[in-house]
């Protein structure tokens, strides 16, 4: 079996089945609100990695994760060395760096969910702002007519 970085499409599906499976709301009648959500965000998630683009972002965000922890593992290592220590450290453990790698890709994942979401607050707010602007334009406009009309004395 390949990593997760090297899986194929058809690897993504097969694991994409077997989550659905899991989590499918038919499948978890005792509470099918948080099925829902879970099938709903698995089904999300397979449909951004058939894009290869939205696949190649994925992917960065996890390199970027395990990059993070052999920095980490590196810095460990260096301080035990200066203070004469063996250079063993936990995540020498496959299944501990594994974890160590996962937590950090999953804030990294949460970090950028943030800034998405703020992004698209700044700009929904802008968009007001601006249709704001506009309606004050147009009420402008609208006086003007207003006073112009009144001033010939047409009503």
């Amino acid at each position: 079996r390949s990593s997760d970085l090297e899986a194929t499409d058809e690897e993504i599906k097969k694991r994409f089945r077997q989550l659905s499976i899991l989590v499918h709301p038919d499948k978890n009648q005792d509470d099918p609100d948080r099925a829902q959500k879970a099938f709903e965000a698995v089904d999300k998630a397979y449909k951004m990695l058939l894009d290869p683009e939205q696949k190649k972002r994925a992917l960065d965000v996890i390199q970027a994760g395990q990059e993070y922890i052999d920095h980490i593992v590196k810095e460990k290592r260096k301080a035990l060395k200066k203070e004469g220590k063996p250079t063993v450290v936990e995540e020498d453990d496959p299944e501990v760096f594994k974890q160590a790698v996962y937590k950090q890709t999953m804030k990294l994942f949460a970090e950028l969910e943030i800034k998405r979401k703020e992004r698209e607050t700044k700009e929904m707010h802008e968009r007001k702002v601006g249709m704001d602007v506009l309606t004050v334009g147009e009420h402008f406009k609208h006086t003007q007519k207003e006073r112009k009309r009144r001033k010939t004395g047409r009503s």
